[in-house]
């Protein structure tokens, strides 16, 4: 199956649209890389360890799937790392796109 530019783009966007509101004052940056139709990455980076970001970013990914189930009949792939980090979060890789970072990340 062919995953154009444009493809990525839309997906990007039902991404950001699935975070919207889950994203809370503890979140520094959230990352978003797409390796084909069906798999995805993302790197969300927390000040600290909190099970209630935990599990808005699950739902979030959750929300991103359903986006996603109407276009696509075939399996979906998130892998995502969160990562607890109190320093700058520097820039996102050249293949991922940033969604969200807070003021001084």
């Amino acid at each position: 199956m062919d995953y154009s530019i444009s493809d990525r783009n839309e997906d990007f966007v039902n991404f950001a649209a699935a975070f919207a509101g889950h994203v809370s004052p503890n979140f520094r940056a959230i990352d978003f890389s797409a390796s084909g139709p069906a798999s995805f990455q993302c790197r969300v980076v927390l000040r600290r360890e909190s099970a209630d970001d935990r599990a808005a970013i699950k739902e979030a990914i959750e929300d991103f799937e359903a986006m996603r189930r109407p276009l696509y009949e075939i399996p979906f792939k998130m892998d995502c790392l969160v990562v607890i980090s109190e320093i700058g979060v520097g820039h996102p890789a050249s293949h991922e796109l940033r969604l969200f970072a807070s003021r001084e990340a």
